[in-house]
């Protein structure tokens, strides 16, 4: 069965992985199995989280659906103040901006998009790994499971995401 796994980037410090971060990706690269595909954002840190979890250095494709959600630039600087405090960080800051859920959705189908054709393009039994970001994970999440956009009661920590067949099942994977 076709599968594609979503993870979000490795422990980071800045947009590079932190030592504990590279080998946290080496660790799980053992346990999660054999990718055909790897995909990531531009960012650093989601390719290099890609490139030690699939063993396919230098063939990552780099992908803008799987970006961070395009919040407005003025919004920033509170996002980063709030998320410090916030339990659940970056996704309790969106969460306490309603004008920001909106990016979280868009950007939530614009990964849902990258996933239903990654799902398309694979062969039989073939896996494909995309690595992301919390945002736009739960915002993907909730569009997969049919929730409302009205609350978020978790995030997705480094190297947490799920699983995704070509039914469009969802399977949380830790």
């Amino acid at each position: 069965m076709k599968e594609v796994i979503v993870l979000r980037h490795g422990e980071k410090t800045g947009d590079d992985l932190t030592p504990h971060g590279i080998a946290a990706c080496e660790d799980l690269a053992k346990r999660i199995g054999h990718f055909d595909l790897a995909l990531a954002s531009p960012r650093h840190r989601t390719i290099q989280t890609a490139e030690l979890i699939s063993n396919l250095f230098g063939q990552v494709k780099v992908d803008n659906r799987a970006s961070v959600p395009d919040f407005p630039a003025s919004e920033l600087d509170k996002l980063e103040d709030i998320q410090r405090t916030h339990r659940l960080g970056i996704i309790g800051a969106i969460w306490e901006q309603p004008a920001l859920i909106e990016d979280a959705r868009i950007a939530g189908q614009k990964l849902l998009d990258l996933v239903q054709e990654t799902l398309g393009n694979l062969a039989l039994d073939q896996r494909a790994l995309i690595v992301s970001h919390d945002g736009t994970m739960i915002g993907l999440e909730k569009l997969l499971l049919h929730e409302a956009f009205d609350t978020v009661d978790h995030s997705f920590g480094p190297l947490e995401g799920f699983s995704i067949n070509e039914s469009l099942d969802v399977r949380r994977f830790v």
